[in-house]
């Protein structure tokens, strides 16, 4: 099994994997639809009981294989190339791997000011019109929601609780969101 190319991953998850000199915009728009990918699958019969190995360097960003690769995993648990995971969460402190342009913009800056992290609402869709979450029930925030979008006192408080409308039709959905609280630019789906 090989970790480092598109196959094995999620769409968007191989996307961002191989888009390593993609401006950090694309780098983002991939990797909150891969999250977003990954999330779902959690919920699914398959799950993500298996991650990518993180290879070191820059690429620190554990990613969900999907059913040919978790069953590989679970068939081979010991395997160098499968990380079991108790819970899946959504990736955090991701350092941009961006272009020229972006790598002179880094030089200029402290290192982790460039990473990135993400959010996932699981059972959730995110109505960007009014600036809330529309969840099933038992919906559960994965990942750390503080200073993102997704933290409750940044939702519109006047929907029903707190930013979350009850909406039963969400039950297999994810909502996630990517992006850095050092420059508040965040990329959702």
């Amino acid at each position: 099994m090989d970790g480092t190319t598109r196959s094995g991953l999620n769409m968007y998850c191989g996307k961002w994997r191989d888009g390593e000199n993609e401006l950090k915009k694309t780098q983002l728009k991939n990797m909150v639809k891969c999250m977003q990918q990954d999330c779902v699958q959690s919920m699914e019969e398959i799950r993500c009981d298996y991650l990518t190995p993180t290879s070191g360097g820059t690429d620190k960003a554990t990613l969900c294989y999907t059913n040919p690769g978790q069953l590989f995993c679970k068939q081979n648990p010991t395997s160098v190339d499968c990380k079991n995971v108790a819970t899946w969460v959504p990736v955090v402190n991701v350092p941009f791997r961006g272009s020229f342009k972006d790598q002179k913009q880094k030089s200029k800056k402290v290192t982790n000011e460039m990473d990135f992290s993400c959010v996932c609402a699981k059972k959730c869709s995110y109505w960007s019109t009014q600036n809330s979450l529309r969840c099933a029930d038992g919906w559960e925030m994965v990942g750390n929601p503080l200073d993102s979008p997704f933290q409750r006192e940044n939702l519109k408080q006047s929907k029903c609780d707190r930013g979350v409308t009850h909406d039963s039709g969400k039950a297999e959905e994810c909502a996630c969101v990517c992006g850095s609280v050092f420059d508040n630019k965040w990329t959702f789906a």
